[in-house]
């Protein structure tokens, strides 16, 4: 008795050997119960089922295993954040309910609905016991807001008993009243009343055909095409209608036959009957009609969409201090352009700036004057921090490279004037707020640079100093 677990073992790892299926974790997808429409970000591809307020996705899952349910919030209007009420039951029972206040997302967008606005995501982390579980997921929020709900299950469980049966999707396809499989097997949705002598409800529906007796056709013409396939009227010879219905269209227009949808069978007793089943099914404008199958929407093209803001142009200015008494406080003046991640839902921007700024100064005991006239080019990254839904901070830093342009004289001496031009490499930090006012952002900046310069008649010179501008960007 005490070789079974070693004999075991060894049945385990010749399994693997010799390639025989083993179960190992790994995460899935699963498909939910009820329907929902999927929604892609164009950005890193991930999806997820879109839930509407009352209409609660549902799932089943065989445990032991992790259950991970990302969550973002989605609206047609373009505001600062979104809100709802996220409730996750379990058999009924409530496991989750969470406020959700998402601030929407400034990069991204859904291939399948680009006018919607998403939000930034939220995750929740659930254990799914062992046994087949129920899963209920619903929102409460106000009108035109939606979630997009994205599942991801890691387990090592057989997922068989979670997944529907095909058989159970399928309608039999017998003529009313003959034989076919008992109740007890399949549960069968009857496609028309029985005793009713005509073809089912969702089974081809062929324009002007009388509902009390069959059209008679003369024998000269072509023999009536079977009922599971729509009869489409020749154009040149009209067809004889009875006295009590109205006159036939004109030949250039030939009678438009569509075919009812095979998944959608009429129920029992609801408002589709045996005499509208007799009825041709109009075709709506602006919608193709392909024989023999189902009527199917149109392309919908011109329609006006968002794109995510991915570049940024701005304009800052301030007053400059120079650290080293090269000078006086000046003004400065900053043209930014940045691209805007789309990686990282708008936070993480990347950005080239351009400015001006000029120092003046006055050596006195040597009676020297100098005038420098800097333009810095930086290379920098900024990380913005929300705070509310229309203010955020950020923090950045970059590299700087100064072209310096140098004058210098001695005051009794107006001929004695040297002029030059030379470059200087350092770095930079800066911190500050942003607030969307309007169609841009209104923002506040402090900065800070280093670098060492050699100008003509000095050296060592800290042309950067300390800024303080404010500005406005646009983001498009």
């Amino acid at each position: 008795m005490k070789r079974a677990p070693f004999l075991a073992a060894w049945v385990s790892c010749l399994a693997v050997l010799v390639g025989a299926p083993v179960a190992w974790a790994a995460p899935l997808t699963p498909t939910p119960k009820t329907t929902h429409a999927a929604l892609t970000l164009n950005t890193d591809g991930s999806f997820g089922f879109q839930v509407m307020p009352g209409k609660p996705l549902s799932v089943d899952l065989v445990g032991p295993g992790s259950l991970v349910l990302t969550v973002r919030l989605n609206s047609a209007k373009k505001l600062p954040s979104f809100t709802g009420e996220l409730e996750i039951r379990r058999a009924g029972k409530v496991l989750k309910k969470d406020r959700l206040n998402l601030f929407r997302s400034r990069v991204g967008a859904y291939k399948e609905d680009r006018r919607l606005q998403p939000s930034n995501p939220k995750s929740f982390k659930l254990k799914v016991p062992d046994g087949l579980q129920h899963y209920t997921v619903s929102l409460k929020a106000a009108r035109g807001v939606s979630m997009t709900l994205g599942i991801s299950y890691d387990s090592s469980a057989d997922q068989s008993a979670a997944m529907p049966a095909d058989d159970m999707a399928l309608v039999p396809l017998v003529a009313p009243g003959g034989e076919g499989p008992g109740m007890d097997d399949i549960p069968l949705v009857p496609l028309a009343p029985v005793d009713s002598g005509k073809p089912p409800a969702d089974a081809v529906a062929i324009a002007d055909k009388p509902a009390d007796k069959p059209v008679v056709k003369p024998a000269d013409k072509p023999v009536v095409k079977p009922a599971d396939k729509p009869v489409v009227k020749p154009a040149d010879k009209p067809v004889v209608k009875p006295a009590d219905k109205p006159a036939d269209k004109p030949a250039d227009k030939p009678a438009v036959v569509a075919v009812a949808p095979v998944d959608k069978p009429a129920a029992p007793g609801g408002p589709e009957t045996a005499k509208d089943a007799d009825k041709p099914v109009e075709a709506k404008p602006g919608v193709e009609t392909i024989e023999g199958q189902a009527a199917q929407p149109p392309e919908v093209t011109g329609e006006a969409t968002e794109v995510p803001a991915v570049v940024s142009l701005g304009l800052k200015l301030g007053q400059i201090s120079p650290f080293q008494a090269i000078g006086t406080t000046s003004f400065t003046g900053v043209f930014d352009l940045r691209w805007i991640i789309p990686a990282t839902d708008g936070n993480l921007h990347l950005g080239v700036e351009v400015g001006y700024h000029q120092y003046a100064l006055a050596v006195t005991g040597r009676d020297l004057e100098a005038e420098l006239k800097v333009i810095p080019v930086a290379l920098q990254l900024f990380y913005a921090i929300p705070l509310a839904s229309i203010f955020q901070l950020f923090f950045g830093a970059g590299g700087d490279m100064y072209v310096v342009m140098s004058e210098t004289r001695y005051t009794n001496d107006p001929g004695s004037a040297l002029s030059g031009t030379s470059f200087a490499f350092g770095g930079h930090v800066c911190a500050g707020g942003e607030l969307e006012l309007g169609p841009g952002f209104l923002g506040l900046e402090i900065r800070a640079g280093f670098t060492s310069a050699d100008v003509t008649g000095m050296s060592n010179v800290n042309v950067a100093g300390l800024s303080s501008v404010l500005g406005y960007r646009l983001e498009f």
